[in-house]
């Protein structure tokens, strides 16, 4: 059997927080509506929980039992692909579990990999960014994607991606830095799952603006306003053969805390 826990004080010692995913931290801290489901309510030793298209798993991969309740919690009860896309991403605790998932979602095309986290006390460094020429960075606010600006979706499209909607992103505190050009959004770099003094990154450069030096500075600008917003650590994720990625968090001299599987499943029709 397989239950939903509400005990959060069971689901900190089951997942095993903090942790490095500050995602998980916000679910553990109750700052969202995600379930926690464990094979047993008082003594639990496996567990699931989500988060927009994150997936974080706990325990023995070859219990059959639980294979079985996380096919049917994923794609027949909750279809957590189908509610945030075509895709998520799981995070298990256990690297046999990347196998065990292609298994379970045997229909799904599947990525396995390594990701890496990086991380700073940003309150050593000044972020002062030097922004490239013919360009302006602007703070994300209502004003700013109420206006009619090329490629605004883009943006609205990512702060989508971790809260319900713009507005959410906006009314959780969550804050970020567009990269503007004329009446066109270049790129932007937001924070997400704020808790407490710490927050991670999530950045894009559109294709036409790459190379130029726009996501280490926008990194240094969001870095300078998260400061001026009382915030301490900024946290960074991203696959281990994203040399682009890597290299924008070494720059601005975030360092290397961990490397770690990820399982990416990639759906075309749900998985019934």
């Amino acid at each position: 059997m397989i239950h939903e826990l509400r005990n959060l004080e069971v689901a900190r010692k089951i997942f095993d927080t903090p942790s490095i995913h500050l995602a998980l931290e916000y679910i553990i801290e109750g700052k969202s509506k995600s379930p926690i489901y464990v094979d047993d309510i008082k003594n639990p030793n496996k567990g699931i929980t989500w988060i927009g298209n994150r997936v974080f798993l706990v325990g023995d991969p070859h219990d059959k039992t639980f294979r079985t309740n996380i096919n049917m919690i994923m794609s027949q009860q909750y279809l957590i692909a189908y509610m945030v896309g075509s895709s998520f991403t799981a995070y298990p605790d256990n690297e046999e579990w990347t196998q065990v998932l292609k298994e379970i979602f045997y229909d799904a095309s599947t990525e396995i990999g390594r990701r890496e986290y990086y991380a700073l006390d940003i309150t050593e460094k000044d972020w002062t960014p030097n922004i490239p020429n013919g360009y302006e960075f602007v703070e994300v606010n209502k004003p700013l994607i109420m206006k009619p600006y090329e490629k605004i979706e883009r943006l609205m499209e990512e702060m989508r991606s971790e809260t319900d909607s713009p507005d959410d992103f906006l009314e959780k505190e969550h804050f970020g830095i567009a990269a503007l050009k004329g009446r066109e959004v270049a790129g932007y770099c937001l924070t997400e799952y704020n808790l407490k003094d710490k927050f991670e990154v999530g950045i894009e450069v559109l294709p036409e603006h790459q190379h130029k030096g726009i996501a280490t500075e926008m990194t240094r600008a969001l870095f300078k306003l998260a400061l001026s917003k009382g915030f301490r650590y900024g946290g960074w994720h991203c696959w281990s053969n994203n040399e682009a990625s890597i290299a924008t968090a070494q720059k601005v001299g975030l360092k290397k805390i961990k490397d770690y599987p990820a399982c990416k499943l990639s759906f075309i029709a749900p998985n019934l």
